[in-house]
């Protein structure tokens, strides 16, 4: 079930409480993380009523942390759990046999819907960020985001104008040349010293001597 994956990861990743909070939610009583029963009670099975009207208040609920969440998370799945066992049950089956309730459920493939349906519902007021508020301070919520991010841009160009841009880079110049040295006066003497004795070494070889 992608859609309810998507919720647990929502819900899981919400703040783990919240301080607004001024009563508790209206959820039903199955929806605890203290239920120990295996299955849900009697009257959402045969009860048509009685399903939708824990749907609506599992729906319904606005939450904006993991605590207020998590019960809704539970419960939304315990429905679904439960649709699907009763679509599996088996009458031959000795764990389920004696269940009346269970093998003449009302639960099925299109309860399972409109448990997604509901699913997909708070998922997306999730996603809106709209959790615990009502249409009205939705609207104040998302006009104060809007005034910030205008505020940030404005400040943003302040600085960049206050500061005049970036400095152009400088040139890069290259090094100066090394200029050669001329040799002195002795150097040159004796360089020329040596060349000439060179060639006479030469010269003496050549002729046998």
């Amino acid at each position: 079930m992608p859609r309810y994956q998507k919720l647990v990861e929502l819900v899981v990743a919400l703040p783990e409480t919240e301080t607004h909070i001024s009563t508790e939610p209206a959820l039903p009583e199955w929806a605890l993380w203290t239920w120990g029963a295996k299955y849900l009670p009697e009257h959402i099975h045969l009860d048509r009523d009685s399903f939708l009207k824990a749907l609506a208040q599992l729906e319904g609920e606005k939450f904006g942390s993991f605590n207020q969440g998590g019960p809704i998370v539970l419960g939304l799945g315990l429905l679904l759990r439960e649709c699907n066992q009763a679509q599996e049950v088996e009458e031959d089956d000795p764990e389920v046999s004696h269940l009346d309730f269970l093998l003449n459920s009302n639960l099925g493939i299109q309860r399972a819907e409109d448990v997604l349906c509901a699913v997909g519902s708070v998922i997306a007021r999730l996603e809106q960020g709209s959790v615990g508020m009502n249409p009205e301070e939705v609207d104040n919520h998302k006009d104060k985001e809007d005034a910030e991010k205008k505020a940030g841009g404005h400040a943003e160009e302040r600085t960049a104008s206050e500061g005049g841009g970036e400095e152009e880079e400088a040139p890069i110049q290259a090094p100066p040349k090394k200029r050669k040295r001329q040799g002195s006066k002795n150097t040159q003497e004796k360089a020329a010293t040596i060349e000439d004795g060179e060639q006479k070494s030469k010269r003496a070889l050549g002729m046998g001597l």
